[in-house]
């Protein structure tokens, strides 16, 4: 039995009860003293509710016609229950994470994390969403292996959570900004460091706060983190102008530091040995190399190892279409990449473009099996339309396919749909 139940006879507890068992109560704020809920009955409620330090009834408020008596009302009950449940459901969630996280050998351990979020979700109020999440978040930075595919959905509900609790208030912001700046300043590894601080820079997007978590970042080398783990993690975030000054920080610690060339080594050893081509690295590289000899080694690193996304990307930053264009004719066989950069090339090298455009639409009826698959390449074929004497080549491309395909019917059709 709770203290607060003392307060309430015991009609007005079991109806109210019935309400936060029936899911009509919505808890708007809490600080564990004052709640504020919506109660959902003959017609919508507004509810205050405060408890004693020892847990007793200290009083409340409710719009409803009872209470405006100056009586204590089943919604006040309802959302007293309906806060304990929550806190239950706060101390299992907390056990949970706990039995989860001395099992370091569990291989779904990041898969049940996420369902343990999703789970508590739902029926989650502020100062439970908080607790719970910076608990997660210190939980996944103490595993010894974590890597940007584990922690993804992870983060991102974090970060939903943590913006939703940082608008409440100033204080509250000013609290989790504090405790996600110790994490990032205590974690162990490289990822750790790289987990908390894209989750510090997507919840908490103010750019004070931004420049805090970068300084963290930069205050992180070499301790944990070399100028490579940085820009890899700069890397992966998303707000240009933030980025800009976190790196020219990084650039400045270089310099200042002396380790501008074993930086320009480490860099180089990376973008030849890697994979996977970094954007950040390559704009670093550029920044540290004497403008004549820039083309050589852009050359260098684009023609090391696979063509990828980013290497792309870094291409069209450089404003180097005819490159562009030579790796999406080469490469990217389905027109991924191209669909990205088709705005810039298309005003670039129109003539390329258009027939690229066209061989891709062309690529799609070759290999299309039934109406639906006909329907979306002609579609891709007329979009070659707006392109200058794209009308023509279309066309043409068009009588082609009838042509040469006069028994397929489901080709035929999707044609004379569009129009061609």
């Amino acid at each position: 039995m709770y203290e607060w139940e003392n307060a309430f006879n015991q009609t007005i507890l079991e109806r109210g009860k019935k309400y936060a068992n029936g899911n009509r109560v919505k808890i708007v704020s809490t600080d564990y003293k004052t709640t504020s809920a919506v109660v959902r009955g003959s017609q919508q409620y507004n509810v205050s509710v405060r408890l004693t330090k020892a847990g007793g009834f200290a009083g409340g408020s409710c719009d409803c016609p009872y209470a405006m008596d100056h009586r204590r009302c089943k919604h006040m009950a309802a959302v007293l229950y309906k806060s304990e449940q929550t806190r239950g459901s706060l101390e299992r969630a907390m056990t949970r994470l706990e039995a989860l996280n001395a099992e370091p050998e569990n291989n779904s351990f990041f898969r049940e994390l996420g369902y343990l979020l999703l789970d508590f979700l739902p029926i989650m109020i502020d100062g439970d969403a908080e607790k719970l999440v910076l608990a997660v978040l210190r939980t996944v930075i103490s595993r010894p292996c974590i890597t940007e595919n584990m922690t993804a959905d992870i983060r991102r509900l974090c970060v939903a959570i943590l913006v939703r609790t940082a608008q409440k208030s100033t204080a509250k912001y000013k609290s989790i900004r504090d405790e996600l700046l110790s994490m990032a300043s205590e974690a162990d590894t490289p990822e750790g460091v790289g987990f908390i601080l894209r989750t510090a820079f997507s919840a908490l997007p103010e750019e004070k706060t931004y420049d805090a978590f970068a300084d963290t970042l930069i205050n992180r080398i070499p301790d944990s983190l070399n100028p490579i783990d940085a820009l890899e993690i700069l890397g992966h975030l998303y707000k240009p102008e933030m980025v800009k000054r976190a790196y020219e920080r990084l650039m400045n610690h270089c310099r200042e530091t002396g380790t501008t060339d074993q930086l320009i080594k480490d860099i180089k050893d990376q973008l030849s040995d890697s994979y996977w081509f970094n954007c950040s690295l390559a704009l670093t590289l550029k920044e540290f190399t004497p403008e004549d000899e820039w083309p050589e080694v852009y050359a260098e690193i684009l023609s090391a190892g696979d063509m990828c996304s980013e290497k792309y990307a870094f291409m069209f930053l450089e404003n180097d279409y005819d490159r562009l264009m030579d790796s999406i004719e080469q490469y990217d066989t389905y027109g991924y990449n191209f669909e990205k950069y088709e705005k810039e090339l298309k005003k670039a090298l129109p003539g390329r473009a258009l027939v690229y455009r066209v061989s891709i639409a062309e690529r799609a009826l070759a290999t299309a099996k039934n109406k639906r698959d006909y329907r979306e390449a002609v579609k891709l074929l007329k979009k070659s339309s707006s392109y200058p004497d794209g009308k023509e080549m279309v066309a043409a491309a068009a009588k082609f396919w009838r042509e040469n395909n006069p028994k397929k019917t489901s080709l035929l059709e999707a044609l004379d749909r569009a129009r061609l």
